[in-house]
């Protein structure tokens, strides 16, 4: 009983950690509110690199559906 109790523990802890690390954060957010931030103070250059990148990650619906959303 006391071996199966360890065994289960360790099988949720390693399943927790397992999950854990394969979590990727999106930087598309990001990358557009430095590319907004770029415009604003007149680096155009680095605001369009910045756009496209969020544009070839997503998709351009998605860019786009996020640019509404963050405007």
């Amino acid at each position: 009983m006391n071996i199966m109790k360890n065994l289960a523990i360790a099988l949720l802890l390693g399943a927790f950690a397992a999950v854990s690390a394969a979590q990727e954060f999106p930087t598309e957010p990001y990358d557009f509110l430095v590319a907004k931030m770029a415009a604003s103070e007149g680096r155009y250059d680095e605001a369009l690199t910045r756009l496209d990148r969020v544009m070839r990650r997503g998709g351009a619906a998605e860019a786009h559906r996020r640019a509404s959303r963050l405007l």
